[in-house]
């Protein structure tokens, strides 16, 4: 069975691209390194209401980018992550640092 630790689904204030960047460094990570998404997971409710947050940004181009950069750069979904939990499995922030 994987290890990972679980937080609280963290709130995106920023908007855009810095929510997203927001969202991360509050589950840890830094500027600089690796995310792997796919070994961070939420509930797909959680999931789906960050959507909701990004497409009501005004600025139509920001509001593609952010829900872009979120559908492909966001978290994978899993049910059996409880409600208000990102789960984050063992090496999701890999240490080497991103080019």
């Amino acid at each position: 069975m994987p290890k990972f630790e679980e937080r609280p689904v963290p709130k995106i204030s920023g908007k855009g691209l810095a929510g997203i960047s927001e969202f991360y460094e509050n589950l840890g990570w830094r500027e600089g390194l690796a995310v792997d998404q796919s070994k961070v997971a939420m509930h797909p409710i959680d999931y789906a209401e960050i959507c909701l947050e990004l497409s009501i940004i005004e600025d139509p181009e920001a509001r593609v980018l952010a829900l872009s950069t979120w559908l492909f750069c966001g978290p994978k979904t899993d049910s059996r992550v409880p409600q208000s939990i990102v789960r984050l499995y063992s090496g999701c922030f890999p240490t080497q640092h991103t080019a």
